[in-house]
């Protein structure tokens, strides 16, 4: 499906930023980050939301639903802008 390719496209666009997401079948996974708080504050100021996943006992991860093109296009510029402030 559309949403598939659209998910392997964002989950390759975060490996090239230097991020490990987590494998998943479903149309969201979990990313691994220094803090899911802080990197849902960045990405949430560029108008982007993320699942912070700490009520998960996961406080160094974020759950990402993958979207249409241009939505996931929007998630990968913003992390790489963020990425160099620490995320």
């Amino acid at each position: 499906t559309r949403l598939q390719v659209e998910k392997r496209r964002l989950v390759s666009g975060l490996q090239e930023l230097g991020f490990a997401p987590v494998p998943s079948r479903a149309n969201y996974f979990l990313l691994p980050v220094s803090s899911g708080a802080e990197f849902r504050r960045k990405l949430l100021a560029h108008g982007i939301l993320v699942r912070d996943c700490a009520s998960f006992g996961l406080p160094a991860y974020v759950r990402i639903a993958a979207r249409r093109a241009e939505e996931n296009a929007r998630l990968l510029k913003a992390t790489a802008l963020e990425s160099n402030s620490a995320l």
